[in-house]
């Protein structure tokens, strides 16, 4: 499961077995492992359903994705995976995501045809074939409009035929391999057959064109081999009987279509990744497209649900009428932006006729009631995070022909009376707290919600160089595994990242320019969460006089420099010239620092046949191949000796592109400098008592609290030479700020001696900063009369000192670097402290 982490490599059986079963063990309240059915052979047809309340049937769509029924077209399986670990690693913190996985009960299956897949054993897919395990192709094996009465026995179909029963799926997808296109029902019937053209063809023209272009963003050429747009209506590309597209829309109703990911069906694993880039924000949106189109509840007037049908007389036919489902009585009916005018049958009652006009990208509710009008109920709800409720967080209440906007008073708590029964959009926002929305059909007897709202923190720190302890500027932050966008340092060296969700674990990295990237890990805690960096200068490898001494050769043909393609400078290291079945090698042999080894490789080759090769200590870490300009690529590494490999491989097959692989500007952590322990004794300065509970901040290093000795330390500080030192700052409830400065040049304990101050509130909310956060300006409105005003950087220096007299204050802050800063009012008797952040 570990050399998963890439998603660079197809999973055995078992490792695939495993992975399901790790994210519903990792994720037990929005993940839920269930089987389909059994292959022929004994394998497990897994899916994931990934929902907020498990065990609730609520007003929500049911989504269905499922992959590789044909089994040697493999790149859904590990897009798949990839796609379950990205919704459930950014629950709570990516809004897009956590409202999804709130408002959509979804199911995702990456292998329908595991007998298919493993054909040549559980632990390849070399081998793998199409067909199921007894020859009969699963993609023709359903029944179908033309023929409704096929009968099949096969395992896989029968078990998927079972699994579509017992849901009510309202949209779906399954992947394919083998082309690059969008293909919509029907695949039996011809588009310009006028009895059986597809009803829905606008809609599915639509959403495949969002999903085809937002993939364009990344691939200007994807998906253009079958047709330029990148969507096909099915019979046009060509006819084909007995898919699942057609079953799941003619015998379940279920918006269903095809999506062949690419045009090599078992794809080198090398370009998953490429693959994954391309389609995964697709991949999303196309889920959240299900919470689109006219929605709402079909009920009697005591609010019990019922079994309807949602049609449009002269539009509907082949089944494309939508359905409720029996135990909420919510139906989705997508349909292209218009008006018109729907029918509502439900049995025992007459029909009822609504004129409706929807809009793309948006939801428009219609809730019809039979026997009566809707009743109307008082509504109620609560906001919390870790237990507490949340005040002063907007909730907006939508439905079919109210909005309601309110606020949550001091308990979290907020009510409407005289709702009309029926479906509502509730909305929450405010500051720090992450947009999130909830559907609910509101009734006299379910009118209360509960909404749990992360915890949303701050990561933020200083990167200063290691041996200097000057700050670095320009440095770029980026959250390894989240969906934050990356952060660069400011001339005091600061990033910082807003709405961290509390209690997740984060991998952040840093990368600077003559500096060796760093990589550190961090769970965030409700206080506190303050990571910082020391860089160490690289050592930098490049090809622009000589070849290096602790580089050889071996293999077929030498690497030789190459002064008309680079990455940096004039020169890089080209692939030897090698023919079929051969290969070249470039080996470095050095020894390094812990830290991290990067590099810059560009390839022109067949792609998926011959390509470049990178092991570390002679495990592979990485292979590449086809068109690829230059790229970087960075890996973790110990200290000691080590042996970086770097090899171009070609089979018998015939050349593609140039036929050869670059290297440039290798980077590796420089030896670092002898370390030391800095230790502080934080004292009361009138009575030199130990003081508990200080904080400081050791520039660089991250923060410390002291003991009931007044003590902290610092560990593997880096030696700083004798004219440069690393700042600190102290701070402790009932204090002034400490700040100073501190050469390393061997074991350290400063003493810091701490001023009372008569009053200190940091966080006081009677000092108010708007907006916060800013872009140019603050205003500044406080209780008391401050006569001064000061703002200085993380590391104590003034920015801002100001003389005051009024009690509302404008401060220009256009000429701060954007980070965190502390403000502090203050008069002879008292000190108040608020932070704010430039944007």
């Amino acid at each position: 499961v570990e050399q998963m982490a890439n998603w660079d490599k197809y999973p055995t059986y078992d490792v695939y077995v495993q992975m399901m079963q790790n994210f519903a063990t990792n994720y037990p309240n929005i993940c839920r492992l269930d089987t389909i059915g059994t292959s022929q052979q004994g394998r497990l047809i897994l899916v994931l359903e990934i929902t907020d309340n498990l065990n609730v049937a609520e007003n929500e769509p049911e989504f269905f994705y499922t992959s590789t029924m044909h089994g040697d077209e493999t790149t859904g399986i590990v897009l798949m995976l990839r796609l379950i670990d990205y919704l459930l690693s950014n629950y709570n913190s990516n809004a897009q995501i956590t409202n999804i996985i709130n408002n959509v009960d979804l199911f995702i299956n990456p292998l329908a045809n595991p007998d298919g897949t493993y054909a040549g054993g559980n632990n390849t897919v070399s081998g793998s074939q199409r067909e199921l395990a007894d020859g009969v192709d699963p993609n023709r094996d359903f029944p179908y409009p033309r023929d409704t009465n096929h009968v099949t026995t096969e395992a896989e179909t029968v078990a998927m035929m079972d699994f579509a029963g017992e849901h009510n799926f309202v949209m779906s997808a399954n992947f394919h391999g083998g082309s690059e296109v969008y293909n919509y029902p029907w695949d039996c019937y011809a588009g310009d057959d006028s009895q059986h053209s597809p009803a829905d063809a606008p809609w599915y023209e639509y959403v495949g064109t969002n999903y085809v272009q937002t993939a364009r963003l990344q691939n200007s050429s994807y998906m253009t081999d079958v047709v330029s747009d990148g969507v096909t209506e099915g019979y046009d590309w060509y006819e084909a009987d007995g898919t699942r597209q057609d079953y799941m829309n003619f015998f379940h109703h279920c918006k269903e279509v095809t999506i062949e990911l690419s045009t090599e069906k078992t794809l080198s694993s090398d370009e998953l990744p490429n693959y994954w880039n391309y389609n995964k924000q697709s991949l999303i949106d196309y889920i959240e497209e299900s919470l689109y189109g006219i929605r709402g509840v079909v009920m009697t007037n005591n609010c019990s649900p019922l079994d309807a049908e949602v049609s449009i007389s002269n539009y509907d036919r082949d089944n494309t009428e939508a359905l409720t489902d029996a135990n909420s009585g919510n139906y989705h009916k997508y349909i292209k932006a218009g008006t018109y005018t729907l029918t509502y049958s439900a049995s025992g009652y007459s029909n009822q006729n609504v004129t409706v006009t929807s809009v793309d990208d948006a939801a428009t509710i219609v809730d019809v009631f039979f026997g009566g009008n809707a009743p109307t109920t008082d509504f109620s709800g609560k906001l919390i995070s870790s237990g507490t409720g949340v005040p002063n967080i907007e909730v907006t209440i939508k439905g079919q022909n109210n909005t309601y906007t309110l606020t949550s008073d001091a308990n979290g708590e907020f009510s409407q009376t005289g709702i009309t029964a029926g479906t509502y959009k509730i909305s929450i926002s405010g500051t720090n707290v992450l947009p999130l929305y909830f559907w609910k059909t509101i009734t006299p007897s379910d009118n209360y919600i509960e909404i749990e709202i992360p915890a949303l923190k701050t990561i933020e720190g200083t990167i200063v160089d290691a041996t200097t302890g000057n700050p670095i500027p320009n440095a770029t932050v980026t959250i390894v595994n989240g969906s934050f966008d990356n952060d660069t340092t400011g001339t005091d060296g600061y990033y910082s990242f807003i709405g961290v969700v509390e209690g997740n674990s984060y991998q952040i990295q840093v990368k600077a320019s003559n500096y060796a990237t760093q990589t550190k890990s961090v769970t965030i805690a409700a206080e506190n969460n303050v990571l910082d960096f020391a860089l160490l200068p690289v050592n930098g490898i490049t090809f622009e006089d000589n070849v290096p001494s602790e580089i050889s050769f071996s293999g077929d043909a030498d690497w030789y420099r190459d002064n008309s393609e680079s990455y940096e400078g004039n020169c890089s290291m080209h692939s030897g010239t090698i023919t079929d079945n051969e290969e070249t090698s470039m080996q470095l042999t050095t020894t390094t620092e812990a830290g991290e080894i990067s590099f810059y490789y560009k390839v022109s080759s067949e792609a998926s046949y011959d390509e470049l090769i990178f092991y570390i200590d002679g495990t592979e870490k990485a292979r590449w191949s086809g068109e690829i300009d230059w790229t970087e690529a960075s890996y973790s590494v110990s200290a000691g000796s080590h042996s970086f490999l770097w090899t171009y491989s070609k089979d018998g097959s015939a050349e593609g592109g140039s036929d050869c692989a670059w290297v440039d500007l290798i980077q590796l952590p420089a030896q670092a400098p002898a370390t030391y322990t800095v230790s502080f004794t934080v004292k009361d300065g009138a009575t030199a008592q130990p003081i508990e509970g200080a904080t400081v901040n050791l520039v660089g290093y991250g923060t410390k609290t002291t003991d009931a000795s007044g003590n902290a330390s610092f560990a593997d500080v880096y030696e700083t030479t004798d004219t440069n030192s690393i700042s600190y700052v102290v701070s402790a409830s009932g204090y002034f700020d400490e700040t100073g400065t501190i050469q390393v040049l061997g074991d350290v304990n400063q003493v810091v001696n701490m001023q009372q101050g008569s009053k200190i509130e940091e966080q006081n909310t009677s000092l108010e900063i708007y907006p916060n956060p800013a872009d140019n300006y603050i205003i500044i409105s406080n209780n008391f009369s401050a006569t001064n005003l000061i703002i200085p950087d993380v590391t104590g220096k003034i920015l801002i000192n100001k003389h005051i007299t009024e009690k509302t204050i404008t401060i220009d802050i256009s000429t701060l670097p954007k980070g965190l800063y502390f403000i502090r009012l203050n008069n002879n008797k008292t000190v108040k402290i608020n932070k704010f952040i430039k944007k």
